[in-house]
């Protein structure tokens, strides 16, 4: 999505609110100085000193030299055992479940309406810069099949959410957006926020970077996603209002990311980084976050209980099973259970090792099982950071989009706020037979 700041500025700005790269770093540096101290530099040294020594001298380097690097080699393994130990007992992954509980429990999952007239959204260089190629791709297939397309392209950032809001919905039988989460996210927020509080089903045709909400309903391709369109059978999903102690108010249908995994999106758009790892700085930020040991200070409640902890890792709440690139961050979450998955974990109880664990778990939701790593179905979460740089601005992220928030983050599930165009009974992308690109 397009990152920005709801209170103006974008990811520049709000690069102030996250921990910089060196905070918090001090423990992780020492330790990587003893590694290469073990590893390379004192036994380099030594061996070298004894090379050009002679009798008893010689020998004597030479053993204390290969000794410094048995040292450091034992060294080395003891603080990665948990990562050597976890990848060779990664346990299985959950079974596979569709995205809508009520088609698992027998009632009334879905309903069919007549598609003859749709509007189109669609952001000619957003995607990738797919948006207009896969428009291309897809317009002669509703055309085929008799449906009238009105396309409207746009302009700016937040253009899709105006649409949303002020198109007439008794001219179209749906809307309709080209893109990934973040377009997704902002057709829901206009439709959801439209004065007459009228509706119409919406059609997600993927072409973004990140496609969480189409992963969970089991397809990234647009000739599959016009077809279902087409086929107007529709399926009621949950929503998730999220307010704060400001002016903040937005919905949110794939998840709300608060702590290093929401603060990767803002700390991974700096320039340098952006130009030296392209795509992979997302990658790179969460790991060294994860090694340099990052902590986050916040009282947590859940449906009105608060929690024990104050300092977390991170603290999420997710409406999808998937988040970012294909990861199942909350393989038990359904669309339409009227509830949400919230994930969190202490900074203290998981070791650096531990943590590399769950990120290699991610994918398949193998970590779900992880006494460290705690999921609760809930309907409203709500963070306080405690100790924060500025209470009055904290930074997170929804559904794709990095944001801020004032001194509180409210978020309060909607259940069945809105229709999308699915199978009922589809079932989420296949992680073994997907090439994640």
């Amino acid at each position: 999505g397009e990152g920005r700041d709801v209170e103006g500025g974008g990811n520049d700005d709000l690069a102030s609110l996250v921990p910089g790269c060196c905070e918090g770093a001090a423990r992780f540096n020492v330790q990587l100085l003893l590694c290469c101290a073990l590893l390379f530099i004192v036994p380099i040294v030594l061996i070298a000193l004894g090379h050009d020594a002679e009798g008893t001298d010689r020998k004597a380097l030479l053993a204390i030299g290969y000794g410094f690097l048995a040292l450091g080699v034992c060294y080395c393994l003891f603080i990665s055992h948990p990562v050597l130990i976890g990848a060779a007992t990664k346990p299985a992954p959950p079974p596979q479940h569709g995205p809508f509980k009520n088609a698992l429990s027998g009632e009334p999952a879905s309903r069919t309406v007549s598609v003859k007239k749709i509007c189109i959204i669609v952001n000619p260089f957003g995607g990738l810069g797919k948006g207009k190629a896969v428009l291309e791709q897809v317009l002669p297939i509703f055309k085929n099949r008799g449906v009238e397309v009105d396309v409207l392209e746009t302009e700016f950032a937040g253009h899709p959410k105006i649409y949303a809001q002020t198109l007439d919905v008794d001219k179209y039988d749906a809307f309709c957006a080209i893109g990934g989460d973040g377009t997704a996210h902002e057709l829901t927020n206009g439709l959801l926020s439209r004065p007459d509080g009228r509706k119409v089903p919406l059609g997600f045709i993927p072409a973004g970077s990140g496609n969480s909400v189409m992963m969970d309903l089991g397809t990234w391709s647009p000739e599959v996603a016009a077809e279902r369109i087409i086929a107007g059978v529709t399926v009621p999903i949950d929503a998730l209002h999220v307010t704060d102690e400001g002016a903040l108010d937005v919905w949110s249908i794939n998840g709300v990311f608060w702590g290093l995994v929401g603060d990767v999106a803002v700390a991974s758009e700096k320039k340098w980084l952006r130009s030296m790892f392209g795509p992979a700085r997302y990658d790179v930020v969460s790991l060294w976050s994860v090694f340099k040991g990052q902590s986050y200070e916040a009282e947590v409640s859940i449906d009105g209980v608060t929690l024990g902890e104050r300092h977390f890792l991170t603290c999420f709440v997710n409406n999808t099973q998937h988040f970012g690139k294909a990861l199942r961050a909350t393989p038990d979450a359904y669309l339409d259970d009227g509830f949400v998955d919230c994930v969190y974990t202490s900074s203290c109880s998981l070791s650096a090792g531990e943590k590399l664990n769950v990120f290699m778990q991610l994918p398949d939701g193998s970590h779900r099982d992880n006494p460290k790593i705690h999921m609760q179905h809930a309907r409203q979460i709500a963070i306080r950071p405690l100790g924060a740089k500025n209470p009055r601005r904290v930074a997170f992220n929804v559904d794709g989009e990095v944001m801020a928030f004032n001194r509180k983050l409210t978020m309060k599930t909607s259940h069945k706020c809105l229709e999308i165009f699915a199978p009922a009974n589809c079932q989420p992308m296949d992680l073994k037979a997907t090439k994640v690109k």
